[in-house]
């Protein structure tokens, strides 16, 4: 059953995650020219700087509940041309939802002018300003919920994504402040 409710999560989050993306690609800015696609190599193809799904130390995941085992990989394509990298762990203690992060190419003003993502507030993690937001829809309870952080290069995105199968045991919807205390206790392992 814990490998079906899995594999049902991971579908799930690909699938709003590949709308967040493709709504970023597709980014205009607020006069219709086109936004700009972020870092690049040197064949002028967007790559994000930073892989959560590699980099990211272990002492990070235990740091915030995440059990490193658990790690499930949502976006990382093979090479270093990928625009999003993106994956997901379980808490240690059990609890029905995923623990996400993922580096994009992004930034968080390109993140507002995504429209599969709503609920825009303003959030201060440790030093860092950043944005929570969660999916557009009309799923209820909200079981998503998105913390942005700007990095040198691109965004950062820390999550909190509740279980379905599990949503009625939902302490808050959307779970923002569930993605921003992984957020604060994650940033100082997140580069700038």
């Amino acid at each position: 059953m814990r490998t079906a409710s899995r594999k049902y999560a991971k579908a799930v989050g690909n699938a709003v995650v590949a709308m967040l993306a493709a709504g970023l690609v597709a980014g205009c800015t607020v006069s219709g020219e086109s936004a700009s696609a972020g870092p690049s190599t040197t064949t002028g193809e967007p790559r994000v700087e930073w892989n959560p799904c590699s980099e990211l130390s272990a002492e990070a995941l235990e740091a915030t509940g995440a059990s490193p085992e658990t790690k499930s990989t949502r976006f990382d394509a093979p090479g270093d041309r990928a625009a999003v990298r993106m994956c997901s762990w379980e808490p240690a203690d059990g609890r029905p939802y995923f623990i996400g992060i993922g580096s994009f190419i992004f930034t968080l003003d390109e993140f507002r002018q995504n429209d599969q993502v709503t609920g825009f507030s303003e959030v201060q993690i440790n030093d860092r300003s950043g944005l929570t937001f969660y999916p557009t829809g009309n799923e209820n309870p909200i079981r998503r919920c998105y913390v942005g952080l700007p990095m040198a290069k691109g965004g950062l995105m820390i999550y909190a994504d509740w279980r379905y199968g599990k949503r009625d045991s939902l302490p808050e919807s959307p779970p923002c402040g569930l993605a921003v205390q992984h957020a604060q206790t994650l940033e100082p392992y997140l580069p700038e």
